[in-house]
């Protein structure tokens, strides 16, 4: 049973192909004695954000890596429901 993570990351992306990697790879470096996930929610980027998150998902499967992929792009609300 995996432990409840004490903290959540949340990352929001849009036509973010060029930084994602970075911006994953840099949270997944960090060294922390707490368990923690990482959520990231992508509005439908149209630029291939999604398929870099998906082969970071799979690259970091050590990791608690939830992804939210939207179909259509709703905007800076369509993640109010995780509040």
């Amino acid at each position: 049973m995996k432990e409840v993570p004490l903290v959540s990351i949340l990352v929001v992306s849009f036509n973010h192909s060029n930084f994602i990697e970075q911006a994953i790879s840099s949270l997944v470096a960090q060294r922390t004695n707490f368990n923690f996930e990482i959520i990231v929610g992508d509005d439908a980027s149209r630029d291939g954000t999604r398929q870099k998150l998906l082969d970071l998902k799979f690259k970091f499967n050590e990791v608690n890596i939830t992804l939210l992929l939207n179909k259509k792009n709703l905007g800076p609300v369509s993640y109010t429901h995780l509040t």
